[in-house]
């Protein structure tokens, strides 16, 4: 790894957790990324891609050393950008976010799943300016795919719905202050978004940050859920917003799983 790489510029570190069964969703995510990052005419930053990568067996599979080491040759090309990875065994996606958040001392972290990516000149052009005071930048989302571009929820439309991940900035300090809680499988982030979000110093911006993968995305794997989250959201909402809002949100919630049923 370049030592110069944490001291010239702001680094930024894009950490994906990745389960060692979607290789062509991190081949899509690395690619994309070199594609772009080529296309920039002044780096304003420094980016880092830290993959963490979830094994259930001995370590990691042929497939994916094959991959990472192709494109570490790649970046090794390039200007001011790296590549590296650790692997730890399977303990879910914001166990592995929390222990590499440990070992990342960048100014800043995004988190982003694999057949996920980022709008690398939304971040170019921020950090042209001071915004220090901030410890996240919230921005909006577009869908891979389709190319719908979704807003960010302000205020109380939190409690309807969540930011993506994949849209949020944050400062690495407050990643290392504030944890995701692992007893949440995959609404861990909306969690900590309800919890914290409110008296984190933010800003919002109308730009795209995250493309986000609305086809494989966890979120769209009805194999998993967090009947957990859903235990405690109603007084999440309660404690944030208001009593309307929470009871509001529960009968809105109600409506989408009985349309979801009869959608089947």
């Amino acid at each position: 790894m370049n030592c110069n790489l944490l001291i010239k510029l702001k680094t930024i570190t894009l950490l994906i957790p990745y389960s060692d069964n979607k290789i062509d969703e991190l081949d899509f995510t690395l690619n994309n990324l070199s594609y772009n990052w080529k296309k920039l005419h002044n780096y304003n930053f420094q980016l880092l891609i830290f993959i963490q990568c979830l094994k259930k067996n001995l370590g990691p599979s042929k497939e994916f050393l094959f991959l990472i080491k192709k494109y570490k040759k790649f970046f090794d090309e390039l200007s001011d950008i790296d590549l590296r990875f650790q692997y730890q065994t399977d303990y879910g996606i914001y166990d592995a976010i929390n222990k590499a958040i440990k070992n990342i001392f960048s100014s800043y972290v995004i988190i982003c799943g694999a057949g996920d990516s980022i709008e690398l000149n939304t971040i170019n052009n921020l950090l042209t300016q001071n915004y220090d005071p901030f410890s996240i930048h919230i921005f909006n989302t577009k869908f891979r795919f389709s190319k719908k571009i979704i807003k960010s929820p302000k205020g109380y439309m939190l409690a309807y719905k969540n930011i993506c991940q994949q849209s949020i900035l944050y400062k690495t300090s407050i990643l290392k202050k504030y944890r995701f809680n692992n007893l949440y499988k995959i609404q861990a982030d909306y969690y900590w978004n309800l919890k914290y979000i409110r008296f984190i110093p933010k800003k919002y911006h109308d730009k795209v940050l995250g493309i986000y993968n609305e086809v494989d995305g966890i979120s769209k794997d009805k194999n998993i859920i967090d009947k957990e989250f859903f235990k405690i959201k109603t007084n999440l909402v309660i404690h944030n917003f208001s009593i309307l809002i929470a009871s509001s949100e529960f009968l809105y919630r109600m409506l989408i799983r009985i349309k979801r049923f009869f959608i089947k």
